[in-house]
């Protein structure tokens, strides 16, 4: 049996109820369980914002709270935060078709549709840029299935991959280049290294 918007799941309804009574949901949802003694819900009423628990929901399990119903995976531009939800701040830009939390808590997409004109696009953090080339700061990364930017090491303009430099940032502070490594130059490793340098040379 089905029941009507603002009761129980239209979806196998003798499941969550076998009694085959409707009952009402939460106030702001359409779609619910009415079992188990509290009712969850899994679909909001339209244009309202509600509390969604896709606990009990038998295939859409992870909560799109953006458009406020339970999906069975995430939007593609979204990725799924902690809580089982799907995160929407910060998200990727919608040409992203694999999207993951990065580390500073922000979209990272790993790989992007191609562009309007079918030209291939990278991904770099939450963007979709329409080149091949990673941007000063950044190198690219392809895999079989992803294809973007990853970011080089601190201070370090051009790089290989994260742990070797090879272009130092100079502003706001300059770096010197050593070992595929970005040192301060008044730090005392470089000190040190000129004054070895020094000694070898005027000794």
């Amino acid at each position: 049996m089905n029941c009507p918007l603002g009761q129980n799941l239209p979806i196998a309804a003798e499941e969550f109820n076998p009694a085959g009574a409707c009952a009402v949901c939460d106030t702001n949802c359409d779609r619910c369980d009415p079992t188990g003694g509290a009712i969850k819900c899994h679909k909001c009423s339209e244009g309202q914002t509600c509390t969604l628990d896709c606990s009990t929901h038998p295939w859409a399990t992870v909560a799109d709270t953006e458009n406020g119903e339970c999906v069975a995976e995430c939007p593609s531009y979204t990725f799924v935060n902690l809580l089982g939800e799907c995160e929407v701040t910060n998200k990727c830009d919608e040409d992203c078709l694999v999207c993951v939390k990065g580390s500073d808590n922000k979209g990272k997409c790993l790989k992007c549709s191609d562009d309007r004109k079918g030209n291939p696009q990278v991904g770099y953090l939450g963007m979709c840029m329409n080149r091949q080339s990673c941007p000063n700061g950044a190198f690219l990364v392809e895999t079989e299935t992803h294809h973007y930017c990853e970011k080089c090491e601190a201070n370090c303009d051009k790089c290989i991959d994260e742990t070797e430099c090879t272009h130092c940032s100079v502003a706001p502070d300059r770096y010197h280049l050593e070992d595929g490594d970005c040192i301060k130059y008044d730090s005392p490793l470089v000190v040190n290294h000129y004054a070895e340098v020094y000694d070898e040379f005027y000794s």
